[in-house]
């Protein structure tokens, strides 16, 4: 039931992946992590630890949230 809850971040992340192409990375992460989820469901056990994923995915908003802002303010 879990793994559903990402599913509006894979959205976002393939949105942003089409609006900014030179950050590939934020969506592809997120996709990942996403996947590490759907694993339990599918083959009964997770590739990596959700401790790590889940700092990993609070660098990643961070990330994502410093360049939208920084497209879409003026913070020079």
């Amino acid at each position: 039931m879990h793994e559903r809850y990402l599913f509006m971040g894979d959205i976002i992340g393939i949105l942003y992946l089409v609006m900014n192409r030179k950050n590939y990375y934020v969506p592809l992460m997120i996709e990942f992590i996403s996947l590490n989820g759907y694993m339990y469901l599918l083959f009964g056990g997770f590739a990596i630890n959700f401790s790590t994923l889940s700092i990993a995915f609070l660098v990643l908003i961070v990330l994502y949230t410093r360049n939208i802002c920084h497209d879409y303010f003026d913070f020079d």
